[in-house]
């Protein structure tokens, strides 16, 4: 039998398989087989089943029943597709690729050694090849092995990425206008990273292209002062200065931050309720925190809380609007779920935000197992104790001159490690100290992050934490909230289906806007995140739940749903817990949004 053509895999990016015709292969839909699928293709060799349980079924029954019915659905794609094959033995289980194209392994093949040696085409030809993350959308947070190794993975692959795109600015210096494509790229790939910013606004400056270039310089600019708290650096303050000569406007030679010793410059606190629609007890309590801070008096950390879309995030703007108002600075960083598996990782993007604020010498050296470029850290700071204890120090060192508010959002999603150096820090340091910890963390999610929350729970018995409940908008809040994208819209059905909920309201109002009925990718994004964290009977009784409408009862899916009475009631409470559903009397239950519900 003649053996089917090469296979094409993409693992830089969704992962994808296609046959030799360029006919897509359909995936199976379950998460953990194609995490499989890409985990045994990204390695190129055999595994032993217990080490592939491990990985992907720490917990069911019988894991290898899991991984046998996760390979009955990879067979008929592999075997009758391609020509790379499942390879499976009692023992071992490895995909022979064969004369299958992978792109990752086709990147790696262009690049030897040093990247400046590395002809120029192979570099566009391994620049093209990256279609987005390794294995993107293929995170599996409750199998922490096989996390760790994507995260890994991932991180790798976005390295080599980064130092092909800036490889190829450099070399095509000489070629402004091809340089530019992948200047913007670099820009994209890494937003935080001024690298790219700054080729970009030089590159078009040197195109003529000078306002272009200054629009670029100013978003760059917000990006780095929201995301980071933190100005341009010298390289793209640089860009600027090039740029305003070129179109003869003086440029400052003066950096945008005063020195340390300066005073701060007078700020105007921006107009009560500028941005904000209700919340007016909340932000008068920040106003009273964020004002014991700046008058170095003790103050606890702050816990704002809520579901998904509710303003948390928002309100944490309004900590840091208020300390730069009173000459204060601010930092925020925030946690994603996809890298629950990296330590520290919430606070290596905080503590690096505020080496800007101060001389790099000054820096504690043993914050280098965290921060890299502080040089090498030593032994001695492998030690935890001895890391927090820099980490203390350094934020000591930045609220000494200046009152500052670090912001941490979406804790529901911080690792262990970073879990207990919050509680390091709350313990540590307050507003006597001039500094003050604002936290947001999703209702419900967070009382799955075992170390989270045992970490906000003795905080809160400490009298060290002060919470933040953030409700939904009345009717008259949301009316007003959706006025401001059309006083000609419908309010009050916005008002029903978003539950006053702002995101919602307002992804809604927008739609509507522009003719649709239902909210855009923004909403769908946020139900899809919500949904995400489910376990498989969580997820099935919310979809029979959702097929019977918005009221239903337990014993309405009991009859339908394949778990016993105590598990249904348990997973109803889960979804309470959740902030999916909700009692609404007699014994039912009502969806929180039908939005939910819809989804």
């Amino acid at each position: 039998m003649d053996r089917p053509g090469p296979l094409r895999i993409r693992l830089l990016g969704e992962l994808q398989l296609a046959a030799a015709d360029g006919r897509v292969l359909v995936l199976p839909a379950s998460r953990k087989t194609r995490a499989l699928l890409g985990y045994l293709v990204a390695t190129g060799q055999a595994h032993r089943r217990e080490r592939l349980c491990d990985l992907f079924w720490d917990g069911p029954d019988d894991p290898r029943a899991e991984l046998r019915w996760s390979l009955s659905k990879l067979r008929p794609l592999l075997d009758g597709s391609a020509g790379a094959r499942l390879a499976a033995d009692r023992e071992r289980v490895g995909v022979e690729l064969g004369g299958a194209a992978v792109d990752l392994a086709m990147v790696r093949s262009r690049l030897h050694g040093d990247l400046s040696a590395v002809p120029i085409e192979s570099l566009k030809e391994a620049a093209g090849l990256f279609g987005g993350e390794f294995l993107d959308g293929l995170d599996l947070p409750l199998c922490y092995r096989f996390q760790e190794w994507c995260m890994a993975e991932r991180e790798a692959a976005s390295r080599l990425r980064l130092s092909v795109l800036a490889a190829l600015v450099e070399r095509l210096d000489d070629r402004p206008g091809d340089a530019l494509a992948y200047a913007h790229s670099l820009a994209i790939a890494d937003p935080l990273s001024e690298l790219g910013h700054a080729a970009a606004v030089r590159l078009l400056a040197r195109l003529g292209r000078s306002r272009e270039a200054l629009a670029h310089y100013e978003r760059a600019r917000r990006v780095l002062e929201r995301e980071l708290g933190a100005p341009p650096s010298e390289q793209l303050e640089a860009a600027r200065r090039a740029l305003q000569s070129t179109v003869g406007t003086p440029a400052s030679t003066q950096p945008l931050r005063p020195p340390r010793d300066a005073a701060p410059p007078p700020a105007d606190p921006p107009p009560p309720g500028s941005t904000f629609i209700g919340r007016e007890a909340e932000r008068a309590e920040i106003d009273g925190i964020v004002g014991a801070a700046v008058g170095r008096r003790a103050t606890g950390a702050i816990l704002v809380t809520g579901e998904p879309g509710i303003g948390k995030s928002h309100l944490l703007a309004s900590v840091r609007e208020r300390m730069v108002a009173a000459g204060g600075q601010a930092f925020v960083a925030r946690a994603f779920a996809a890298e629950v598996a990296r330590p520290y990782g919430i606070w290596i993007d905080l503590l690096r935000a505020t080496l800007p604020a101060r001389p790099r010498e000054a820096s504690p050296p043993k914050l280098g197992l965290l921060l890299p470029e502080l040089g090498e850290a030593g032994d001695g700071a492998r030690d935890r104790s001895q890391l927090f204890e820099a980490a203390v120090e350094l934020l000591r060192e930045v609220a000494s001159d200046r009152p500052t508010a670090i912001m941490l959002d979406d804790v529901q999603w911080i690792d262990e490690a970073s879990s207990a150096l919050l509680h390091y820090v709350a313990r540590r340091l307050d507003g006597a100290d001039g500094l003050l910890v604002a936290c947001a963390t999703r209702t419900g999610e967070i009382d799955d992050n075992a170390a989270a929350s045992r970490v906000l729970r003795s905080l809160d018995r400490d009298g060290r934490l002060r919470t933040i409940a953030l409700a939904a908008l009345d009717a008259t809040e949301t009316a007003a909230l959706v006025g401001r994208v059309d006083p000609e819209l419908d309010a009050t059905r916005i008002f029903v289906e978003s539950n006053g909920n702002p995101l919602f309201a307002l992804e809604l109002a927008r739609s509507c806007r522009q003719g649709g009925s239902d909210g855009g990718r923004t909403l769908d994004a946020v139900i899809a995140g919500h949904l995400a964290p489910l376990t498989d009977p969580l997820r099935e009784t919310l979809i029979w739940a959702a097929a019977h409408g918005r009221l239903f009862t337990p014993d309405d899916l009991a009859r339908v749903v394949p778990l016993d009475v105590a598990e249904l009631l348990t997973a109803l409470g889960e979804l309470e817990r959740r902030g999916l559903v909700r009692p609404s009397g007699n014994d039912t239950y009502d969806f929180t949004h039908d939005l939910v519900r819809q989804a």
